[in-house]
């Protein structure tokens, strides 16, 4: 899995390279992976680092989704420790 900014996220999208992306839960928050038609897999990162860029609020992550133009998204809540202390 690699990193990708949101606007290669877009352009991804606008594209048709895009074929879902899944909100998966990690730890208190989510983060957004998106598949690709290649069969390859990437994480949302921070323009920053690349980091993976986690939501706490998972309904900011779905409206953020929504702006670029996706209409569905999957989401995967077995990680998610929303009751965990932040550290």
């Amino acid at each position: 899995m690699f990193g990708v900014t949101l606007d290669q996220l877009r352009a991804t999208h606008s594209t048709g390279d895009l074929m879902g992306v899944t909100l998966q839960a990690r730890g208190r928050g989510f983060c957004v992976v998106a598949d690709y038609r290649s069969g390859a897999r990437a994480v949302l990162g921070r323009y920053s680092d690349l980091q993976p860029r986690t939501f706490l609020d998972a309904g900011r992550a779905l409206r953020l989704l929504r702006d670029i133009g996706l209409g569905t998204a999957k989401v995967e809540m077995t990680e998610w420790t929303p009751e965990r202390e932040a550290v």
